[in-house]
């Protein structure tokens, strides 16, 4: 994988720049849906083997491990998270 991290005011996003899939960091997420990271985690925990990624990801300090949420589980988990950003991205 070919990972490069975004973020912008708060939310951390990253792109496969090979294959353009996109991912979101458990905490990303987490400011996202409004819901406590340590939530977002346990949960992630429960998710199938294909909807999250350990992967290693460029940061500012350095290298760092991270779990990353597939757009899949992404769009399954928002929808109920929360609803107005699900709408918006919808549009």
């Amino acid at each position: 994988m070919n990972l490069t991290r975004f973020e912008r005011d708060g939310l951390e996003l990253v792109i496969d720049t090979v294959t353009g899939e996109a991912f979101a960091s458990v905490r990303g997420y987490a400011r996202m849906s409004g819901k406590p990271e340590s939530t977002i985690r346990d949960r992630s925990k429960g998710a199938r083997k294909d909807e999250v990624v350990e992967a290693e990801i460029i940061t500012t300090g350095g290298i760092q491990g991270a779990r990353l949420l597939t757009e899949d589980i992404i769009t399954d988990w928002i929808v109920e998270d929360n609803p107005p950003l699900a709408k918006a991205m919808l549009k």
